[in-house]
């Protein structure tokens, strides 16, 4: 879910970053923002669905970005593989599910720990399934250069689980807040949550 907050909270953060990864990018608005206010900055953009992704490639051409951008076909997930992905509707708004196509997968720490001299911001909205992409926390390196936004989904929701994630971040020494720099001692699980996260 893309809010003001959300947007002005990237568009600050990736002043001081070398890479924004872009984990369930959509049609890109965040990319292609994060890219426009910041010469600097190189951006991957990863989403499972082709119809997303085509939309991102188009805006990236459009706005002359193709050599710093690199726009990825994949889901993001807890290991090298594959995923079940539907797109339903027809649409960019999917999910990582239990059924679905099957699309490549590829794991957090791989994607992370291929820039290891890099300060990095990670945008995590995958609808629920960051609950799978954070076991992988354990395999990430050099952490203390990476800075999270995750949007947490409420409890079910396409396996989403708020409680499972925030014992995730802190069993890392995570500090979590909120959007507005509030530290977090829990994530609710009736509503969806955007946290950032830094070690």
């Amino acid at each position: 879910m893309i809010t003001h907050d959300l947007q002005q909270q990237i568009f600050g953060m990736a002043k001081n970053c070398g890479l924004f990864i872009d984990i369930g990018c959509n049609v890109g608005v965040m990319t292609i923002g994060a890219l426009l206010h910041h010469q600097q900055l190189k951006a991957i953009a990863l989403d499972p669905s082709q119809t997303a992704v085509k939309l991102v490639k188009r805006s990236v051409k459009a706005n002359k970005l193709g050599d710093r951008c690199t726009v990825v076909n994949a889901a993001v997930g807890d290991a090298d593989g594959t995923a079940h992905f539907t797109d339903s509707l027809g649409n960019a708004m999917a999910a990582v599910q239990a059924d679905g196509d099957i699309v490549k997968q590829l794991s957090l720490s791989n994607i992370l720990n291929a820039y290891p001299d890099v300060k990095k911001l990670v945008k995590i909205d995958t609808e629920g399934f960051e609950t799978v992409i954070l076991k992988d926390l354990d395999n990430v390196k050099n952490k203390q250069d990476v800075t999270f936004i995750i949007e947490v989904h409420n409890l079910g929701y396409n396996n989403g689980n708020p409680s499972q994630v925030f014992s995730m971040l802190k069993k890392q020494d995570a500090i979590i807040k909120s959007l507005n720099g509030e530290e977090i001692t829990s994530l609710p699980d009736g509503e969806i949550s955007q946290i950032l996260v830094s070690f």
